[in-house]
């Protein structure tokens, strides 16, 4: 169990709002990158080496369907925290790569703030050179930009953070095979939810929690240098690398090939800002397992958000088939035609289901489609909201309803 005072006190201020617990420690972790900025960074190299600097930024987008998860208010109830802190610069509107190099030749901090991802990052974003920048940025890089009439802009090194919401539906047709296979898209962080445990009447405010936040963030924002690491943290490391490194051989696409490849970068960033909210000054066990916490249960969903077959409107329509029978148990065909009728036309969700049905992923039995044999082996279950809240000390108690 983590005792890190930064993400439970953050979960204990964002109880009352129903998203799930993953995605609020998500903001938590994306505001905290955005304060850090590039005043803290980590050249990851035990003793007696060298390493180029990482630093904390983190492009974080929560991915699930439209309304049931509030991904929006989740993604409020870290951004009003920002408002405390001025160094901060918020974009929220239709960004290119011309708007954003000139904000950052003001202000060299930016938080690109995209509760519907496809209208910030959408097709238009590719069009330019966008991409190219966010993926400099990430990886602390600093391209010139010039323009015919403004010259060449040269910018201080700049931190750029993202935090944006999405269906897996934009994903999988937003992002084209090009886009997905890119290393820019590889280099965000999906936290793919299907649904939410959590029931509340209203968005309530926990003030004593709030401010509590609001102290331990200004700790964060006074926090500058290199972030150091113990010697168990290198020890733990290297062991854990080794292992990484065979499994990364493994990997079934160019698009898991590319996020995974990032995955120890993801975990020194994450472990800077866990040790950041934990108000400590060096790199300890807890931080990196905390990090890699995180990052395993983030990886079982993420091969949903991304489809070689992008060009395949209907690219993902076996797992929404699967998840509806999941949540809802057995159903008569034409009520999962009913259902889906947004995502698909009904001949091709009856088409999806008889090849569900020949691969025992389904059945037909008595006039309803329910599990199959392999039913179980086929869905990617998303982590239980107690067992996240569980590793940071506390417990969600859902609300009886007394007749």
């Amino acid at each position: 169990m983590s005792d890190n005072i930064g993400i439970r006190t953050y979960l204990e201020y964002t109880m009352e709002q129903e998203s799930p617990a993953l995605y609020h420690i998500s903001v938590c972790l994306s505001i905290t990158a955005a304060i850090l900025s590039r005043r803290v960074w980590i050249a990851p190299a035990p003793e007696g080496k060298t390493a180029a600097p990482i630093y904390p930024n983190l492009y974080v987008v929560l991915v699930g369907p439209t309304s049931r998860l509030h991904k929006s208010s989740c993604c409020k109830k870290g951004k009003v925290l920002l408002d405390e802190f001025s160094e901060v610069r918020l974009l929220h509107t239709d960004i290119t790569a011309e708007q954003l190099v000139v904000y950052l030749s003001e202000i060299p901090v930016a938080y690109i703030y995209a509760p519907e991802l496809a209208v910030t990052l959408g097709n238009h974003a590719f069009q330019g050179k966008l991409p190219v920048y966010l993926t400099a940025y990430y990886d602390g890089d600093n391209p010139s930009y010039s323009t015919k009439t403004a010259g060449i802009y040269e910018i201080e090194p700049p931190s750029v953070n993202i935090l944006g919401g999405s269906t897996k539906a934009w994903l999988r047709t937003g992002l084209s095979e090009e886009k997905g296979t890119s290393g820019y898209s590889a280099r965000f962080l999906y936290v793919v939810m299907n649904y939410t445990e959590r029931r509340s009447t209203g968005d309530y405010e926990v003030p004593e929690a709030r401010l509590k936040m609001v102290d331990i963030l200004h700790y964060v924002e006074n926090l500058s240098g290199e972030i150091k690491a113990t010697p168990e943290v290198w020890k733990w490391y290297e062991k854990w690398y080794n292992k990484f490194a065979d499994e990364l051989q493994k990997a079934p696409d160019d698009f898991m090939l590319g996020y995974m490849g990032r995955k120890p970068v993801h975990i020194w960033k994450l472990a800077i800002c866990f040790c950041a909210l934990r108000m400590g000054t060096m790199i300890e066990m807890q931080d990196v397992l905390d990090a890699k916490q995180y990052l395993d249960w983030l990886e079982p969903t993420v091969g949903q958000v991304y489809s070689p077959s992008s060009g395949n409107p209907y690219a993902g329509l076996d797992e929404r088939i699967l998840e509806l029978i999941d949540m809802q148990g057995p159903l008569p065909e034409y009520k999962i035609a009913l259902l889906l009728n947004r995502y698909a036309p009904q001949e091709q969700v009856m088409e999806m289901l008889n090849l569900l049905c020949r691969d025992n992923k389904l059945d037909k039995s008595g006039g309803l489609i329910r599990p199959g044999k392999e039913f179980e082996e086929t869905i990617v279950r998303q982590p239980e909201e107690n067992e996240v809240m569980g590793h940071f000390g506390l417990e969600y108690v859902r609300k009886e309803v007394k007749e």
